[in-house]
């Protein structure tokens, strides 16, 4: 004689394996075969028991495995014992109720952007150029995209010319650094000028004054400060260089764009790639035949999956292929004259799905 004692009829389990407690009497003293049978009668469970004692009921472990996919709902089952040579045993029948746990959502995949890009400034010092607000918006309709293929939600914040004042852009890095999560990705993008005073490096916004940048511009210090505390993966790219006053270039006081993205790296931690569009005191080029700056044209070839070379074979842009096809393509436009210069630390990841 055989009785189920657990799981309770209709009770729920949470696993395709479980176990039956079984209440076994065995009069003969012989090895019993025990089979659990789902509602088929095909045996899930095929045991044998010895060394019941014939005196008295003894409690027996099953475990029982569902087969994979089995769906949600009743499941019914049926459990025989017989002895070796005897009859077998009343089947004894059994409902529970298989409900899976349910797996914890993966947290959603954040991306924000916030890029600036200024052509004409208020203070006519600071000379106007032609296509740095066309790559800030060109680099942020590439992310724009990625809203369901590598992220879950995308999020872009776009300050051009007279929409880029200080206080805005301060505000709205403010906001980013203080609602990060470690599961977002934050993209920062600067095109337009860059200028030391001092030691200190300047992006100047809209209404910046040339003569009082550390009053009015943007301050290297302020982006270490938003690298140190932002959560997540964080990438900058900044096409801020020398240019010595020529027309069609970005221009600085100094050089320096080395000494910022070495701080910036500096200060971050986990993963982060901050990219800068010239090295040392180079030019950084812009030009008609383009209608970009010859560093976002290159990153935004890369990024759309327009260049080949640059996308992995999952279909995806990583860091390292981005700066390699950067880096030639910039050479190849420029003639030599401009050099992208990168910091990447951390573990490899996708910034881009382009298929």
């Amino acid at each position: 004689m055989v009785r189920v004692v657990a799981p309770a009829p209709r009770s729920e389990v949470e696993s395709l394996e479980f176990s039956l407690s079984l209440r076994i009497l065995n009069p003969s003293g012989a090895p019993l075969d025990i089979e659990v049978l789902d509602a088929g009668g095909q045996p899930l469970t095929k045991l044998e028991a010895r060394n019941i004692a014939p005196q008295a009921a003894s409690t027996v472990s099953v475990t029982v495995r569902l087969p994979p996919g089995t769906p949600e709902g009743v499941v019914f089952l049926t459990v025989i014992v017989t002895p070796k040579g005897g009859t077998p045993s009343e089947p004894q029948p059994l409902q529970v109720t298989y409900k899976p746990r349910a797996q914890p959502q993966a947290a959603a995949r954040r991306l924000r952007v916030l890029a600036v890009g200024i052509d004409r400034y208020s203070d006519p010092v600071i000379r106007p150029l032609r296509y740095s607000a066309k790559d800030a918006a060109d680099f942020t309709r590439l992310f724009q995209a990625q809203q369901g293929r590598l992220y879950d939600e995308v999020e872009v914040q776009l300050f051009t010319n007279e929409k880029a004042r200080l206080e805005d852009v301060k505000f709205a890095l403010d906001t980013f650094r203080k609602t990060s999560s470690k599961n977002d990705t934050t993209i920062l993008f600067f095109s337009g000028h860059g200028f030391n005073d001092g030691p200190d490096y300047y992006i100047p916004m809209h209404d910046s004054k040339y003569d009082r940048l550390s009053a009015t511009a943007l301050p290297q210090r302020d982006l270490e400060f938003f690298m140190r505390g932002v959560q997540g993966r964080i990438m900058v790219f900044i096409d801020t260089c020398y240019s010595g006053g020529a027309i069609g270039v970005r221009d600085v006081k100094s050089s320096s764009p080395n000494a910022l993205v070495q701080g910036l790296n500096a200060s971050a931690v986990g993963d982060r790639m901050i990219m800068a569009a010239s090295s040392g005191s180079e030019f950084a080029l812009e030009d008609e035949r383009w209608g970009n700056g010859a560093f976002t044209l290159a990153l935004v070839e890369a990024l759309s999956g327009k260049a080949a070379d640059a996308v992995d074979s999952r279909g995806e842009v990583t860091p390292a292929r981005l700066f390699d096809y950067v880096v030639r393509r910039v050479q190849q436009l420029t003639d030599g004259k401009q050099t992208p210069q990168q910091q990447f630390s951390g573990t490899s990841f996708a910034l881009v799905r382009v298929r």
